[in-house]
């Protein structure tokens, strides 16, 4: 339990209301997969779940 309570305490900064307006707007039975990659792997990051669905932008301020 030590692991997740010391990464939960970084928390990235994905907006509360975001996630929760993502959430909202599953189809039930849906999934929802948050992913955070730096901005040069976003292209990559793209390609890579277009098979699986689609696919929204948080823009997120950058983690330090």
């Amino acid at each position: 339990m030590f692991g997740g309570g010391v990464w939960g305490a970084r928390d990235t900064g994905v907006p509360d209301d975001r996630l929760r307006e993502l959430g909202d707007s599953l189809a039930p039975g849906g999934a929802l997969l948050c992913a955070l990659v730096q901005a040069d792997d976003a292209a990559a990051a793209r390609v890579a779940i277009a098979p699986y669905g689609e696919f929204a932008d948080a823009d997120v301020p950058a983690v330090p």
